[in-house]
């Protein structure tokens, strides 16, 4: 939702973190891609930009549903691919073999919850030790965690027959987010 390739006509002047941006008359740096995990966020955050943190004047995280995760297979970085609900456990499952197997015999949610939970507090720790300004937000409406905004249907949702697309905020969604985001910042600012 971070991203909104695919989905936002002009995503990257529509989407949240570019209306922030805008508000605050800032450069926006969006690193989120479509589909990744919370592994990728703490890779991205506390590896890939963790020495140019201080550079910036307002960190704002949306974190993704728990049960996404990666691995690496060579250099490359594989990501969970989900396509079908399964009703046991109400998680979208891949077609693919290795996915199947993790998510029917490996995955649990108290692991989710758990690493969820780490990458939430290892979030939050060094933001406060590099005296950041942090707005966390969560699209999993399960989570427990004290998130400043989850993203619920309060904030429009495309709707048509693009499965992709559904339950992704539309841009008038994008704009309500970029709203509350712009409330908290100018607490924390």
């Amino acid at each position: 939702m971070t991203n909104g390739k695919n989905y936002l006509d002009n995503y990257l002047q529509e989407r949240y973190s570019a209306l922030v941006a805008s508000h605050f008359d800032a450069e926006e740096n969006n690193f989120s891609i479509g589909g990744a995990s919370n592994n990728h966020i703490l890779r991205n955050f506390t590896v890939e930009n963790f020495d140019s943190l201080s550079e910036y004047d307002l960190i704002v995280i949306q974190m993704t549903f728990r049960a996404r995760t990666e691995y690496y297979q060579d250099k490359n970085v594989i990501r969970s691919q989900w396509r079908n609900i399964n009703p046991k456990t109400k998680l979208q499952i891949s077609d693919n073999n290795f996915w199947n197997k993790y998510y029917k015999d490996i995955y649990t949610d108290k692991q989710g919850r758990s690493f969820e939970q780490s990458v939430y507090n290892t979030i939050k720790a060094i933001c406060e030790l590099k005296q950041l300004p942090l707005v966390l937000l969560n699209v999993d409406q399960s989570s427990t965690l004290p998130y400043d905004i989850t993203i619920t249907s309060h904030y429009d949702r495309i709707r048509n027959s693009t499965e992709f697309k559904n339950d992704h905020p539309n841009s008038l969604g994008h704009q309500k987010l970029a709203y509350d985001v712009i409330q908290i910042a100018k607490q924390r600012l």
